[in-house]
Order: structure tokens, then C-alpha cells, then sequence
């Protein structure tokens, strides 16, 4: 129940962005809401305090102004004490890590998108850093993706984790074994899927960089491999002899 607000009575700021443990503001809830507070400052109800030391919602809301809530309730005692906002503490969750649209890797197919049956074929990730950039509160705060897993899903049925994104090869590609490349053992069309597994850290106003607990995984646009095979022949003329021969028609 309420109290009254006599002379007695003092005044202090919830956090409405704040979970109940830590009294930490979460960024979800922060970006969500609006910015209606100027910098250094932040949005919060009113709570009247009794003497016994007993917390009530007053129904009323604002900005901390940087300083106390005593004469923050309208028709509020203008002379009651008041508690000094306590400082706002910006941090960004394992969720609200997983929410941000962070940027995919791409596949890339050094082979361009044809291959050989049981030949190495080597698939790599365009991968890198992402930095993402947002307000929270009136401050800057900047997250950095890092890159540290891949998934690799080949469509085959076979699927491979790497720890590193892979690289292209200098000069010709063909049946080269590279940390990253497959090996398809039947022929056909299979699509190549890529999910990239980031971890993040996260900077207010400037700051240090402080870690995010968990990660976060992001899927790439497929990527489709054609696997061909070969066949061999003894042939006795060449195709300008015998325009017939084996391997000198489409068929």
C-alpha cells in the first residue's frame, strides 16, 4: 500500500530498465525505449519511502536530473528528503548479443561452384571483425564481433567444424588438400551452408572493452557446388578423322 507523504517521507528512482538482481540497465529494454532523458541521465519511477524504510510506487515518472527526487510527485512534499540516483550501468547481455544483426560470413568456392568427384575441393570464409555501433542512454557503445567457429554443413550429409575461415590457393585449385577443403564422394548438385560463430565484447562512451557472456550464430547465404565425374576411353582417331568418335559429340 501506498504511504503518505508527509514530512517524513523520502524519495528515490527505480531503474525501468533494470533487472532486479543487479540493478544493471539491460540494452534490449534501453534501445526499446524512448530516449526521452538527456545524457548522463536516465528514465525511472518514482518511489516514496516511509520511515520504517518501506518502497512504494507513487505512480509518478521522469528523468534523475543528475541529482535527488524530492520534489519529483506532483502535489509531493517539496521538502522531503531525497536519495541521490545511483549510477547507471550499461551492460550488454548474452541476449541482447544474439538480437544485433551482425553481418555473415561469406562462402567463397575456389573452384567456382564445379568440382570433381573424390578431388579435394577447397571452400573457404570470407570472414572477419564486425563492429557494430548504438546508443544506450544517451551514450555510444560499440560492439566487436569476432569471429572464433564455423560450421560447415557440405549438403552431402557430412558436416565439419573449423577453427580457422580458410583461405584461397595461388595458382590452379584443382585436387589441392587445404585446411578447409571437402571431398565429395558422389556426383550431383549439393548446397554448401555456413554458420559462423562469433563471440563479443562491447565499449561505452570510449571505454575499456569488456566481454559478453555467450555467442552468437549467424547463418551465410548457401552457396552451390556441381560435382562431376570422369570418364575414360582408348580412342584410334581423333575427331577430325572420325567426327563420331568417342568424346567428339555432346552426347
Amino acid at each position: 500500500m501506498a504511504q503518505g507523504l508527509g514530512a517524513e517521507t523520502a524519495y528515490t528512482w527505480r531503474h525501468l530498465c533494470a533487472d532486479n538482481s543487479s540493478g544493471n540497465i539491460s540494452i534490449a529494454c534501453a534501445v526499446a525505449a524512448p530516449d526521452v532523458c538527456p545524457p548522463g541521465e536516465y528514465y525511472g519511477a518514482i518511489l516514496s519511502i516511509d520511515a520504517a524504510g518501506v518502497a512504494s510506487e507513487t505512480g509518478s515518472y521522469g528523468c534523475t536530473g543528475g541529482a535527488t527526487a524530492a520534489a519529483a510527485p506532483a502535489g509531493g512534499n517539496a521538502g522531503a528528503t531525497g536519495t541521490t540516483a545511483p549510477p547507471v550501468v550499461i551492460v550488454v547481455t548474452a541476449a541482447d548479443f544474439q538480437r544485433l544483426v551482425i553481418p555473415p560470413s561469406t562462402i567463397r568456392l575456389d573452384t567456382g561452384g564445379n568440382t570433381l568427384r573424390t578431388a579435394h575441393t577447397n571452400i573457404y570464409a570470407n570472414a572477419g571483425v564486425k563492429m557494430l555501433n548504438t546508443t544506450v542512454l544517451g551514450q555510444p557503445v560499440r560492439v566487436r564481433a569476432i569471429p572464433i567457429e564455423y560450421i560447415w554443413d557440405y549438403g552431402d550429409g557430412t558436416t565439419r567444424r573449423t577453427w580457422k575461415p580458410g583461405e584461397a590457393i595461388g595458382g590452379d585449385p584443382f585436387d589441392v588438400e587445404t585446411e578447409t577443403s571437402h571431398q565429395f564422394e558422389e556426383t550431383g548438385s549439393f548446397p554448401i551452408n555456413l554458420t559462423t560463430v562469433y563471440t563479443g565484447q562491447f565499449s561505452v562512451n570510449g571505454g575499456p572493452w569488456i566481454p559478453i557472456d555467450g555467442v552468437a550464430r549467424v547463418s551465410s547465404a548457401p552457396e552451390s557446388m556441381e560435382v562431376w565425374k570422369t570418364k575414360r576411353y582408348l580412342v584410334a582417331e581423333d575427331c577430325i578423322a572420325n567426327p563420331e568418335a568417342i568424346g567428339c559429340t555432346d552426347g
